[in-house]
């Protein structure tokens, strides 16, 4: 992972760091993939099963295990689907088109868009694993054993997103704050980091982890693919 920045800022008692995401850890430690999986292939695009842990996405609980994804090569630029309904289409760095039930709605992440929260979640997923696949060429991925946190009851990742830097620190600030105080008995795990995925400072994602003990029911609002 490189570094760009390493500056510590204390914020909701939270220790932030800053780096951009340059290697493929950040397919578990942001999205929770555990394992990305080739199913079958063609000369230009791939159909992968995963294998993921929940997350906890701006206040969103999501999890992509056992989702169909399909990442294509296009003339138009790259695109991957999620599910059935939600496919993203790549035509530039910074600029994508959404399309959920055949409605399409383009999406820059250098400006303001009318994604609804819901569709913002699922946009900031899908573009960070499209690049991924994308730039990587993925075929298959496992997370390092070392990596990988032991999922135990309730402990959850809380994921801050925004299509910049300050944006998701924020969001991730705003979670921190909503979670521990509906969450008095669980504790915070390490501290919180703040990786951008394109650039320096476009579609960046802060994390922070709290441990909740066993027996624990958390209220949540999901978000689905289908």
């Amino acid at each position: 992972m490189k570094k760009l920045l390493l500056i510590p800022v204390l914020m909701a008692t939270c220790l932030f760091t800053y780096a951009q995401r340059t290697d493929l850890s950040g397919l578990y430690k942001n999205l929770g993939i555990k394992l990305l999986t080739a199913e079958k292939g063609s000369r230009t695009g791939t159909s992968y099963r995963l294998q993921a842990d929940s997350i906890y996405f701006n206040g969103y609980a999501t999890i992509l295990n056992n989702v169909p994804v399909n990442f294509e090569k296009t003339a138009s630029g790259p695109k991957i689907s999620f599910g059935s309904r939600h496919i993203l289409h790549k035509k530039s760095n910074t600029d994508y088109v959404l399309e959920t039930d055949g409605m399409s709605k383009a999406v820059s992440i250098s400006g303001k868009n009318e994604l609804d929260p819901k569709d913002d979640a699922r946009f900031t997923l899908m573009v960070i694993l499209l690049n991924y696949i994308d730039i990587y060429s993925i075929k298959n991925y496992a997370a390092d054993a070392a990596l990988a946190r032991v999922k135990k009851c309730g402990t959850w990742t809380l994921i801050g997103y925004g299509h910049n830097s300050s944006t998701a620190i924020y969001h991730l600030s705003q979670s921190i704050a909503s979670f521990a105080s509906n969450n008095s008995h669980c504790s915070l795990v390490g501290v919180s980091q703040s990786d951008c995925f394109l650039g320096t400072n476009h579609i960046c994602i802060g994390t922070q982890s709290f441990y909740c003990p066993c027996g624990t029911t958390i209220p949540f609002i999901g978000i689905g693919w289908d």
